[in-house]
């Protein structure tokens, strides 16, 4: 596991930094975890951050029944493939939402419906280094096909063949998300204006 703290600057630490440093690796030895496990990283750079955190995991492991929010949405732009498991309120499905947005249909491979599902999968990836190389491989040309999407004022088919097949990335693609969000959006109102009952509504890529 890594901790970070808010440090932005990368010099100097925060009042009372060390001393709450030093409590976390004392009660990490007195669970049993070797201090060595523990990184704590200080975040110049959103990119440098998540260049760091990219060479620090291979999986990531949502938490449930409150899922993970910016901690797996910053993994995901870091491509590190995560595992989730899927609850019935908003908080546990957040991160199901975030996975497929990232990865489209091939990450219903990580989302999980019970906990031992979620037990196999994680441990048949964590002991398969050619599949976590391959996730990790499709997750960062999604999020550079996501990325030139969202710049671009040209057509899919523009674009060179790996491309081609990741039009739907919209979680690197913020042209796309806010498109689609303003589409809903204006479904909504129109439903209301026409005296229809509300409904449930699925965006842009099964996004809310």
């Amino acid at each position: 596991p890594f901790f970070s703290n808010n440090i932005r600057s990368g010099e100097g630490e925060a009042p009372g930094e060390a001393a709450a440093e030093a409590r976390l690796l004392r009660e990490a030895e007195a669970s049993g975890i070797s201090s060595s496990r523990i990184v704590f990283t200080r975040l110049p750079l959103v990119e440098r951050h998540l260049a760091f955190k990219e060479h620090l995991a291979d999986l990531y492991l949502d938490t449930s029944p409150y899922g993970s929010h910016t901690t797996l949405a910053e993994a995901l732009w870091a491509a590190i493939p995560a595992v989730s498991v899927l609850g019935a309120s908003n908080a546990a499905r957040i991160g199901g939402s975030l996975i497929r947005a990232a990865l489209g249909g091939v990450g219903e491979q990580t989302l999980t419906h019970s906990f031992r599902e979620y037990e196999e999968i994680v441990v048949a990836l964590a002991s398969s280094p050619d599949r976590l190389l391959e996730l990790k491989e499709n997750l960062r040309t999604i999020r550079e096909c996501g990325l030139a999407f969202s710049s671009s004022t040209m057509l899919p088919t523009t674009f060179d063949s790996k491309c081609r097949n990741h039009t739907s990335g919209v979680f690197y693609n913020n042209r796309a998300w806010v498109e689609g969000l303003e589409r809903t959006l204006r479904c909504m109102v129109e439903l209301h204006l026409a005296g229809e009952s509300p409904m449930h509504m699925i965006g842009y890529d099964g996004i809310m």
